[in-house]
């Protein structure tokens, strides 16, 4: 009996943990990383305030934007040459479709890496 009282805490324990975990990102909008160069759609509508972060882990370039979907109108840009983490805040200017683009650059030999993540700063 003793032995399924304990176990059912483990799994109780385990549960909260990895729950607890998982919600730290609860506002961000697109949270992603690439190689090469990876895009997501995302519905911002007018008044969002948003924080746009780009993290160049290996590589020599990373570039991180959102631009509007119906006429291709950037609202917001980061991009470094160190490895380092760059963050832009901004305020969607309108209520349509944008896009998110991560692109990062390496030497001829080698593959980048670099993460972005678009989270909700009024939340």
């Amino acid at each position: 009996m003793e032995r399924r009282v304990y176990l059912t805490g483990l799994a109780t324990a385990g549960a909260t943990l990895i729950a607890g975990c998982s919600g730290g990102e609860s506002n961000a909008v697109v949270s992603g990383s690439t190689n090469y160069e990876e895009t997501w759609d995302v519905d911002l509508e007018e008044g969002d305030q948003l924080e746009l972060e780009v993290t160049l882990d290996d590589g020599f370039y990373a570039l991180g934007s959102v631009s509007r979907k119906d006429n291709g109108d950037g609202v917001a840009m980061v991009e470094t040459e160190e490895q380092t983490t760059v963050t832009d805040q901004f305020t969607a200017p309108t209520t349509v479709d944008y896009f998110v683009v991560l692109q990062v650059s390496a030497e001829e030999s080698r593959t980048g890496s670099a993460s972005l993540t678009l989270r909700h700063t009024d939340e």
